[in-house]
């Protein structure tokens, strides 16, 4: 069942329509509702993990107002270790992307639901989750929630090539007795956006 999962995922990267995207942190506002998709492959020293063992992620920006769009993004682990499988599904993030009178990100707000599901015979799946990305410990570790706001400025440098800044600020609130954090990340990076490849 696991391989059936993992093969349908990767068939989907490269089947699903044009409005699909890889690779990408963070999808661009536009008046239309626009599909990411984020596969990392793990890869762990001498670790015997099944040539599966992936983490997938999801994205959904939906436009619900003029300069405000809705956010959606779910990621699934799926691992193999020494023949023993396992998958985990991740805490979603839900929240608000708000764009200027050019369409490009300001900014946004979130939070993250922890209601991760794990299946199979061991919680590997959700190591290998939370060590794709050791920046967003939320997503894939059980009973944190995450409240999340962040400037995304974006500064135009040539055609179709932006500069782009992020600041995002983040309270970790774990469920039971663990104390409450706060935690800042900040990059800069720069993109270009490119034609539409078919298949």
């Amino acid at each position: 069942m696991i391989r059936l999962l993992g093969s349908t995922l990767m068939a989907a990267a490269f089947l699903l329509p044009t409005g699909l995207a890889a690779q990408v942190s963070r999808l661009s506002p536009s008046s239309e509702t626009k599909v990411g998709l984020e596969v990392s492959k793990t890869f762990m020293g001498d670790f015997d993990f099944g040539w599966y063992t992936s983490v997938a992620r999801g994205r959904l920006l939906t436009p619900v107002g003029t300069k405000t769009h809705l956010m959606i993004d779910w990621g699934l682990s799926i691992a193999s270790l020494s023949g023993t499988s396992s998958a985990t599904l991740s805490n979603p993030e839900i929240g608000l992307v708000f764009s200027n009178e050019a369409g490009a990100s300001t900014g946004y707000v979130s939070v993250v639901v922890p209601i991760a599901k794990e299946f199979g015979d061991d919680d590997f799946a959700t190591l290998t989750g939370f060590f794709s990305d050791i920046e967003h410990p939320e997503r894939f570790v059980p009973e944190l929630w995450s409240i999340n706001a962040g400037l995304t400025p974006s500064v135009p440098v040539g055609p179709e090539t932006t500069l782009d800044f992020v600041a995002v600020a983040s309270v970790k609130i774990p469920d039971g007795n663990s104390d409450t954090e706060l935690f800042a990340r900040y990059g800069v990076g720069m993109s270009r956006d490119t034609d539409v490849l078919h298949f």
